[in-house]
C-alpha cells in the first residue's frame, strides 16, 4: 500500500552532497534519489486524485516564493535509529503549516509534533547507535521552487519512492 506526503526535493548540487553524508555500512543508506524534506505527512490519499490534492494545495503554492534550506550537522536519532540532517529552513517550517491549515479541508489531522526540518540519510541503525551530532564543514543549501507529492513504493530493504505531481511556487 502506498503512502503519500508533500516535500521538496533538493536540487542535483545538494542531492550529491547529502548523499555524501550517508554513513557507509551503517544501517539502511536512503537511495539518494529518494532524498527529500517532508513537510507534511499524509499516510493514504483521501481526495480522488493526486491531481485533486494538487489543485487544492494551488492556493498553498500560489505567490510563494522559494523555500531555503540549509542543513549544518547530521544526527543521530537513536528512538526512530536514523540518521539525519539537520538544520535551519523557517521558509519550510511556514510552509509545512499552511499546507496542514489547508489539507484539514481535506480530512487531514496535522501531525502533533513540530515541524523539524531534516532529511532522512540512513534507517535501521543499529540499538547501540548513540544519539549525537556532527556539525558539517560546509553546509548543504538549495533552495526549492516546488512543492512535490511522493508515494512510496516500498521494495525489500528500504523504502523508494515516486513523484505523483509538483506544483511550483509563484
Amino acid at each position: 500500500m502506498n503512502r503519500y506526503f508533500l516535500a521538496l526535493l533538493p536540487d542535483a548540487v545538494a542531492r550529491a552532497a547529502m548523499a555524501a553524508l550517508i554513513p557507509a555500512g551503517v544501517g539502511r543508506p536512503v537511495h539518494s534519489e529518494d532524498l527529500h524534506l517532508t513537510l507534511a505527512f499524509l499516510g493514504d490519499l483521501r481526495v480522488r486524485t493526486s491531481e485533486v490534492l494538487l489543485d487544492t494545495l494551488a492556493a498553498v503554492t500560489a505567490g510563494r516564493g522559494p523555500v531555503e534550506v540549509v542543513l549544518d550537522r547530521v544526527e543521530i536519532w537513536p528512538g526512530p535509529r536514523a540518521a539525519c540532517a539537520v538544520g535551519e529552513a523557517p521558509g519550510a517550517a511556514v510552509l509545512a503549516a499552511a499546507l496542514w491549515q489547508c489539507l484539514s479541508g481535506c480530512g487531514y489531522a496535522a501531525d502533533i509534533r513540530p515541524f523539524r526540518a531534516h532529511v532522512t540519510l540512513a534507517r535501521g541503525l543499529p540499538r547501540t547507535a548513540e544519539a549525537g551530532v556532527n556539525r558539517l564543514s560546509v553546509p548543504v543549501t538549495w533552495t526549492s521552487h516546488e512543492l512535490a507529492l511522493l508515494a512510496s513504493a516500498p521494495e525489500p530493504g528500504t523504502p523508494r519512492y515516486r513523484v505523483l505531481g509538483v506544483r511550483s511556487f509563484g
